[in-house]
């Protein structure tokens, strides 16, 4: 993403939801990784990363309703799944 010129910013799930808001508002994408099969299992920190999921799925939802706003998100692997799943 870097090669392309993007400025990748790391975005902390664990954070509180309002933290989360307010970087979701600095930023205009996101990419989702999931490169292990382990995110989408039942343990109590994979449970926070799908629900961390699931909270920027709702905020991009409502973010893109406005006019003339657009939140691109990219998932691929299992984070397209832990997506799926939320």
């Amino acid at each position: 993403m870097e090669g392309a010129g993007a400025r990748v910013v790391p975005v902390d799930f664990e954070q509180e939801d309002d933290d989360l808001v307010k970087q979701l508002n600095q930023i205009n994408g996101i990419y989702i990784p999931g490169d292990s099969e382990d995110l989408i299992n039942d343990s109590h920190k994979n449970f926070r990363y799908t629900k961390a999921v699931q909270r920027i799925l709702q905020w991009s939802q409502k973010h893109n309703e406005k006019e003339e706003s657009h939140f691109p998100i990219m998932s691929v692997g299992y984070g397209f799944l832990a997506m799926m799943k939320s």
